[in-house]
């Protein structure tokens, strides 16, 4: 069984904006402070105050910073180049099994221009003519 969760009230100055910038939102209802995910509860404003009422989000800290810690190391590495390489490759090559007998050959289109056409109107005999 989890523990309960514990809330929170953060209490910040809305004219300190160097305090503000510390808070990086995520969406509207979470935030990040030094590193820690908070899951909003209730936003209150008391004159020159904000009060943030949160939980931190200890699962979803965790997460963040293992999925942190592995790119870093894939960069280290060199294998998240690798991984997009032959990701690209799968992707775009074509396959080795298409021999060059098999290629359609490509198809001309010939044009006729409209000068060739005849230039009067031909009156429409009627009833058209029946056929034989």
């Amino acid at each position: 069984m989890q523990a309960p969760e514990k809330e929170r009230d953060l209490v910040f100055s809305r004219s300190d904006k160097q305090e503000l910038n510390q808070l990086s939102w995520d969406g509207d209802d979470e935030f990040v402070l030094n590193g820690q995910r908070y899951d909003i509860i209730e936003l209150l404003n008391e004159g020159d105050k904000l009060i943030i009422r949160c939980v931190p989000d200890e699962d979803e800290t965790a997460l963040f910073n293992k999925a942190d810690d592995t790119w870093k190391e894939n960069d280290k590495t060199g294998k998240m180049a690798e991984h997009l390489f032959q990701l690209l490759q799968n992707l775009f090559q074509q396959p080795r099994t298409i021999e060059a007998g098999f290629i359609k050959p490509p198809t001309y289109n010939f044009h006729f221009y409209a000068g060739t056409l005849p230039t009067g109107i031909r009156r429409i005999p009627t009833p058209p003519p029946q056929a034989i």
